[in-house]
């Protein structure tokens, strides 16, 4: 085995098969991520403006933000998962 035997393939191909993707289903693609990026936006202007009711002192409250920031790192990682969810079964609806 030589030196370049564990090196991966260039990635030329998938480039270019990602490219061809986007191509012809640009648009689409496109109105897909604005939607879900659409939910994201909204979602953080919520989070921000119920974040603002609860006041900075208390024992009680400050559970509370700490609840409630725990639900916006949920709410973001959910969004991510939706993102890449909805790629994914974009690009399997594709091949079918």
């Amino acid at each position: 085995m030589g030196p370049d035997a564990h090196r991966p393939a260039p990635p030329q191909p998938r480039l270019g098969k990602a490219l061809a993707f986007l191509g012809r289903r640009f648009f689409r693609a496109w109105l897909l991520y604005l939607l879900v990026g659409a939910g994201l936006v909204a979602g953080t202007a919520l989070y921000f403006a119920a974040g603002g009711i609860i006041p900075g002192s208390g024992l009680a409250w400050l559970g509370i933000g700490l609840v409630w920031g725990q639900a916006f790192v949920v709410f973001r990682l959910w969004t991510k998962m939706v993102f890449f969810s909805a790629q994914a079964e974009y690009a399997l609806g594709e091949r079918e």
